[in-house]
């Protein structure tokens, strides 16, 4: 019987360690893959953080171009706008301009000619004078 009984506590030790052993083996089995698990949840999070950081950069760059493109087209309108006003105001003064420049050459006319009729004039009363004398 003590043999027996030898079989038996050998056995039953085997199978304790045997069950040990496999706790042991799921254990560190569990935790590893917790730790996998939180790594993942980590780099997921820091993917994450830097993929919204990107986007934040994007959009502040885009916002930024977007603005100086708006003022450039702004100035370029503006420029667009004061020279079809100066061709419009020029377009409408050029009549009055042309009769400005008709008036003044017909009184430039009028000058010479009664510059003329001054000397003309002139020279008839001193032809009268020198007759009658």
């Amino acid at each position: 019987m003590a043999k027996y009984t030898d079989t038996v506590s050998e056995a039953t030790e085997e199978l304790s360690e045997s069950v040990r052993e496999a706790n042991r083996v799921i254990t560190d089995s569990a935790v590893a893959a917790q730790e996998r698990n939180w790594k993942y949840v980590q780099s997921t999070f820091e993917n994450e953080v830097e993929l919204f950081k990107s986007h934040a950069e994007s959009t502040r760059v885009l916002t930024q171009t977007l603005t100086e493109e708006a003022h450039k087209q702004r100035e370029a309108f503006g420029e667009l706008a004061r020279g079809t006003w100066d061709v419009y105001r020029g377009f409408l003064s050029s009549p009055f301009s042309f009769y400005e420049r008709a008036m003044e050459s017909a009184e430039s006319i009028a000058m010479h000619g009664m510059g003329a009729a001054e000397k003309a004039t002139h020279h008839e009363k001193q032809a009268v004078r020198s007759a009658t004398k």
